[in-house]
Parts: structure tokens; sequence; C-alpha cells
């Protein structure tokens, strides 16, 4: 039996509504498939954040209590070294020490939750229909809303809150870069050292100190070292410790001289050689 062309054409317009509608069903029921796992996925996920997040809280929670009582303590300790003249030194510094670190973890902490809120801010509902946004305009700044998680990303996230002066969040972020590359050269002294500026701009002197000293400990050779000297030398001035400011500017001279902080550590080396002297001579017409 033959068959005209026009015949056959017929026989395949015909027999296209099968063919099409047999592949919208398998792909139709795939999409099903694949929609369902999405869900679950995002579920899955969407618990796992919401844990962690509870998790961290609880964290910030038992920090935030004990810096309360360590405070406390400190307070207790200070109170009892004005009324008997007591040396109270070496138990006061080591629960500065204390409190410093648990201020650490509360920063860190308090960073992370951050972060976990805003990831579940952005994940988008389960079966819902994404909203069409605004246009922005082009140089309009959009901050990420959750931080980088490479080390050059992170740091430069961390400098541009230190230039908008949120100097909380900005160590947040520095101390995740600690907590993840604390031992890289480069990488964990920088952080360390924008930690130690963070509380210099905020004058708080005695909680900067101890985060230069790290940078000097565990990078004696790094490219932050004379830095992290200089600073040391600026924040024993503002605590009255002259000679120890003489010993710490007097390091850079010495031990850095081809850094450019050589000229402001020579005079302020001078500066503090002379309060010194001239502490020194007060002291003695009073004895005398």
């Amino acid at each position: 039996m033959r068959f005209g062309t026009s015949s056959v054409l017929r026989a395949l317009v015909l027999a296209a509504p099968c063919v099409a509608g047999c592949v919208t069903s398998t792909e139709g029921k795939q999409m099903k498939q694949d929609i369902a796992n999405l869900q679950a996925q995002m579920q899955e996920a969407r618990a796992g954040i919401d844990q962690q997040g509870a998790q961290l809280a609880e964290q910030l929670q038992k920090a935030s209590t004990q810096v309360k009582e360590l405070s406390e303590t400190l307070a207790d300790l200070n109170r009892a070294a004005r009324n008997t003249d007591a040396d109270f030194g070496v138990q006061l510094d080591q629960l500065r020490a204390e409190l410093q670190e648990i201020r650490g973890q509360i920063e860190l902490t308090d960073y992370r939750v951050g972060q976990m809120q805003a990831q579940l801010q952005t994940a988008p509902a389960v079966g819902a229909t994404p909203v069409a946004t605004p246009a922005q305009p082009e140089d309009a700044v959009k901050p990420p809303a959750t931080a980088p998680k490479d080390k050059k990303g992170m740091l430069q996230y961390a400098q541009n809150l230190y230039s908008q002066k949120q100097y909380s969040e900005a160590r947040g972020v520095y101390r995740e870069v600690v907590k993840q590359w604390g031992n890289e050269a480069g990488v964990g002294d920088q952080a360390r050292m924008k930690i130690g500026d963070t509380f210099f701009d905020e004058k708080r002197f005695r909680d900067a100190l101890p985060e230069y000293i790290k940078v000097v400990e565990k990078f004696s050779k790094g490219e932050y070292a004379d830095d992290a000297y200089y600073k040391i030398g600026l924040v024993s001035m503002e605590l009255g410790n002259l000679e120890d400011a003489v010993t710490f500017f007097g390091e850079v001279v010495k031990s850095y001289k081809k850094s450019p902080l050589v000229p402001n550590a020579q005079a302020k080396m001078s500066e503090a050689q002379k309060r010194l002297d001239k502490e020194k001579a007060s002291k003695g017409k009073r004895k005398s």
C-alpha cells in the first residue's frame, strides 16, 4: 500500500499532539520531583541554620554572664587594692587578660550569630514566588548581607567597617580571620593589629595593648612588627608608663631601621624621656 506525501504529513500532524503531550507529562513529573527535592533541601538547610544560630546565641549569653562576673571581681580587687594598699597587680593583670579573652569570644560569637541571621533573612521561603525589586542607581553602595568567606575579602570587609567607625562589628570580622588564619603571616598579624587599632581609636588603651603585644610575640619579623612596637609605645605613654614607652620606641629605632616610623619613634622617645626626667626631678625635690 502506497501513501502520498500529503498523507504522511497529515499523519505526522495528527501524531504531534500525542508526542508533545507525552513529553510534557514526563517533564512535568520530573519538575515536580525536582521541586520537592529542592524544598526538602531548603527545609533541611534552614533547620541547620536555626540550630547553629541557637547554639551561638547560647554561647553569647554564657560569655556575657562570664564578663559580668569577672568585671565584678575586678572591681572588688581594685577596691581592695585602694583600701589596703596591697599588691594585687598580678591578679589584676590575669583578670584583665581573662576579661579580654572573653570579650573577644563575645565579639566573635556575636559576629557569627549576625551572619546566621543574615543567611536566614536572605534565604528564599520554600514555595515562595520571587518578587521583583525596584531598580537601584548604578552607583548605589550595596554592602553584602553576609561577609565574604575568603581571607582577603574578609579583611577588606572588616576594613570597610573600620573606616565607618563600626569598631565592634569590625572586630567581629577580624576575630573570625584570626580564628581561621591566625598563624599566617600577613593575615593573622594584620587582623590582630587592626583589632588593637579599633580599641586604640576608642581610647581603650588597656584593651589595645595585648593585641599589639600578640603581634610582636608571634610575628616579630613580620611587616606589622614595627607598627605594633610603635603603638605599644603610644599606649604606654597614654597609660603613664613612660619607661616602657622609651623602651618600645627605642626598639623601633634600633631593630627596624628601614621603617618609615623611625622618625616618629625618635620624636616620641625624646618626648617620653623628657617627661620621665621631669617626673624624676619632681620626685627628687619632694623627697628633699
